[in-house]
């Protein structure tokens, strides 16, 4: 993998959501180059795009936040207009297939009371 790329991982594995302008100075190259390295990693499936034009911004994909067991991380992050819990957990099993009570407690933050 390029060093670009793990770059670009790094980065929003910590900052969660950002954009090409975001990106471009970390990896030291054009704005052009570095969306080109971002489709590259969405092709991949490991990087997902949310929005079009320069409001356009990139986040790890599903894939990797169910690599990394933070499968709920996934869905808080991708975010809801406003935030409904049924809604969540409906795009949680979308997914990932099915969810258990503990992880749609986890998910909408709530305890089992």
């Amino acid at each position: 993998m390029p060093i670009d790329s793990m770059i670009i991982l790094s980065r929003l594995r910590y900052e969660r959501r950002l954009t090409t302008a975001d990106l471009a100075p970390s990896t030291q190259n054009s704005e052009q180059e570095t969306r080109s390295a971002l489709e590259k990693l969405a092709e991949a499936g490991l990087v997902e795009a949310h929005g079009s034009g320069r409001g356009r911004t990139y986040m790890l994909s599903a894939k990797v936040y169910r690599t990394t067991c933070q499968k709920a991380a996934h869905i808080r992050q991708a975010g809801f207009a406003p935030i409904q819990q049924e809604q969540m957990v409906l795009n949680y099993i979308d997914k990932h297939g099915s969810i258990k009570r503990a992880e749609a407690m986890d998910l909408c933050r709530i305890t089992k009371d």
